[in-house]
């Protein structure tokens, strides 16, 4: 069947069945031989729709030639091309194509091809044109002799957007080889699940291959790439690129932001069930069910992308998988916000912005809008707690478990009916490494020292000082030591009301010693008066010019090399004697 006008073929459909994505419809076409697609769209113009129809038995399911259909809830299996392109689904375009098909929640499985056993997508390049968007399919049990058992995109300069898809159990020859294939391709892989595709030797779940046309850019994002022959390759001048996305492989990757690689528990694989297990709600046709565990797919997505489709209660975040962002999305902690005041700080410092012990004091827990606890519970994210973390008592400590770094705590408490509220969250600091401490600097202008310094990391820091002086067992404590609190990788201090001197600063960054300064400037010179690393006969003119002045005036102390409280001919004396001789730093 050749169509090469835009018109709409729609088959018997179940209204019950809102994807409309099964093994058969009543629907059906046939090839009327097998060395012909069942249907082909032609002409770029040609739009069209075609829905709701078993299609099965061609060399193509369906060819697309510079068309533009919207092809929906149909299954597409049984379709043979043999040795060239497009068995389920071929997609041909052009330089100039401004139309591209829409390929939504169809079943397309048990097709073959040379390449694209699935779909094959070659020759979108008009940077004006459309590409093809495939999203909400089940795309399984596909094969391929060369590559691309269940996508192959070839030769596209414009991105193809493959969306919400289940791929799985498609099967690709030994090689280099892959699932979803791109060659000089451009597509953009969002929340897919890509799972148990097979394969060779070498053999991948998907792969950015550089082709003739020149290299393939691939971006997979919320998705995830499971149990495969082997998970994702990219040749030597392409680019492919992984975020927020559950992989088994991780060996093979160059990590992104937000991935993860652990068991994404789906619900039921072996009857081909990839929805993600949750104790607050799984969507099944017969309803909505509770499990045992929880996915860590759940609201692990990127959180700059959509998720206003997941139903409540969805943590404010998409999950990664097909059906993130969708009215099936796995659903997350059930809880109400509320008001409150939720406090903690480090065990020995007090801090409430820094910890050095995983555990930290809880220094209030107060709930507002007259809710009644019965049990309380604090969590590292915005995800309810399990059954062990709830305490029918306010807990006065909390154990970090997470990872090092700005850790975000929750507090929750349940009602006598069993609704869980969450109130406002609270973030500390957590490190255990000792700060590198850097730049360092220290003025001392008659009496007042400003010292600054940077650490390599958040710290909060204290500073402990003491005046030096020229000759061993010299030093004597001034003072107390001046706490600075703060997380900022700067730091500065200024201490008033102390002697004219160089002093001895010690830096202590997250309650452990990590710096020794001197101060105002390098460790003194005995006699160098303008500290110029040198003792010389300018420093005998400068004590000239200030015999019998005041001692505690401006920077005459530095004149007083000899330290008896005095600028007199004994500082003259004591310079003399040490002429020439430079500083030790």
């Amino acid at each position: 069947m050749t169509i090469n006008k835009s018109i709409t073929l729609t088959g018997a459909r179940d209204p019950s069945d809102a994807w409309q994505r099964k093994d058969d419809f009543v629907s059906t076409i046939l090839a009327s031989n097998t060395s012909s697609a069942c249907v082909t769209f032609t002409g770029s113009s040609t739009a069209g729709e075609i829905s709701y129809f078993t299609i099965t038995g061609g060399s193509n399911g369906i060819v697309c030639n510079t068309a533009g259909p919207l092809i929906a809830h149909n299954v597409i299996t049984g379709n043979n091309k043999g040795t060239t392109w497009g068995g389920g689904i071929f997609c041909l375009g052009s330089n100039d194509t401004q139309l591209a098909p829409n390929i939504l929640h169809n079943t397309i499985s048990g097709n073959s091809a040379n390449i694209g056993g699935g779909i094959d997508v070659f020759g979108y390049g008009h940077e004006l044109g459309a590409t093809p968007w495939i999203e909400g399919n089940v795309i399984r049990g596909n094969t391929c002799t060369i590559v691309g058992s269940a996508i192959a995109c070839r030769l596209n300069t414009n991105p193809v957007s493959i969306v919400n898809n289940v791929i799985f159990e498609n099967t690709t020859p030994s090689g280099d080889k892959a699932a979803v294939h791109c060659f000089s391709g451009v597509c953009n892989i969002v929340n897919n699940t890509i799972v148990c595709n097979n394969g060779g030797t070498n053999a991948s779940a998907v792969y950015a291959q550089d082709g003739t046309n020149g290299p393939s850019v691939i971006h997979i994002i919320n998705s995830i790439i499971w149990d495969n022959a082997g998970d994702v390759k990219v040749s030597t001048n392409s680019t492919l690129t992984l975020d927020y996305c559950d992989i088994s492989d991780a060996l093979k990757v160059d990590w992104g932001s937000g991935n993860i690689s652990e068991d994404p528990l789906f619900a039921d694989p072996q009857n081909d069930d990839y929805h993600l297990q949750s104790e607050y709600g799984r969507w099944t046709a017969e309803g909505w069910v509770a499990d045992d565990e929880t996915s860590p797919c759940i609201d692990a997505g990127d959180p700059e992308s959509a998720y206003s489709l997941e139903p409540l209660f969805n943590g404010n975040r998409a999950n990664m998988g097909a059906y993130g962002n969708t009215s099936q999305a796995s659903k997350s902690a059930v809880g109400i916000e509320i008001d409150s005041d939720f406090a903690v700080e480090d065990e020995s410092t007090h801090s409430p912005f820094f910890t050095n012990s995983a555990t930290v004091t809880v220094v209030s827990f107060e709930i507002y809008n007259e809710i009644e606890a019965d049990y309380y519970a604090i969590t590292e994210s915005l995800r309810e707690p399990l059954a062990g973390q709830w305490a029918e008592t306010k807990p006065t400590t909390y154990t970090i478990t997470g990872e090092e770094g700005h850790v975000t705590l929750y507090p929750w408490v349940k009602d006598p009916l069993g609704i869980r509220h969450y109130g406002d969250p609270v973030s500390i600091f957590f490190s255990t490494a000792t700060p590198v401490v850097s730049d360092f600097s220290a003025t001392n202008d008659g009496g007042t020292v400003e010292i600054s310094w940077a650490t390599d990391l958040p710290a909060e820091c204290s500073v402990t000082y003491r005046q030096v002086g020229y000759t061993m067992g010299s030093d004597v404590t001034v003072n107390e030591p001046v706490g600075e609190i703060g997380l900022s990788t700067s730091h500065g201090l200024e201490i008033g009301g102390v002697a004219a001197a160089y002093y001895q600063f010690d830096i202590i960054s997250n309650e452990t010693a990590s710096g020794r300064f001197y101060g105002p400037v390098g460790w003194p010179t005995p006699g160098d008066v303008d500290f110029n690393c040198k003792v010389n006969v300018l420093d005998l003119i400068d004590i000239r010019n200030r015999l019998n002045a005041d001692v505690e005036d401006g920077s005459n102390w530095r004149c007083d090399v000899n330290q008896d409280g005095r600028i007199n001919v004994l500082d003259l004396i004591f310079v003399r004697n040490r002429l020439n001789i430079h500083c030790a730093q």
